[in-house]
């Protein structure tokens, strides 16, 4: 069972099954530039007694975008 689940892996992987599109890149670049904004904002301007976390919001607007797929 196991041995031929990793040779559909294997196979799907030799024959590029999986291909990513423009519009993927360009959305996984976005989340990714967004992802880093949040995380300078959070470590630079939200210091002090509340620590709020951004990184939470950010998730969700991950999951909301790549959800579908």
């Amino acid at each position: 069972m196991f041995v031929q689940l990793f040779q559909n892996i294997k196979r799907s992987i030799k024959t590029k099954t999986y291909r990513l599109t423009i519009f993927e890149i360009a959305l996984f670049g976005l989340l990714l530039a967004i992802y880093i904004i949040s995380a300078l904002i959070q470590k630079y301007a939200f210091r002090g007694i509340f620590r709020i976390s951004l990184t939470y919001a950010v998730v969700i607007i991950f999951g909301l975008a790549l959800g579908p797929w």
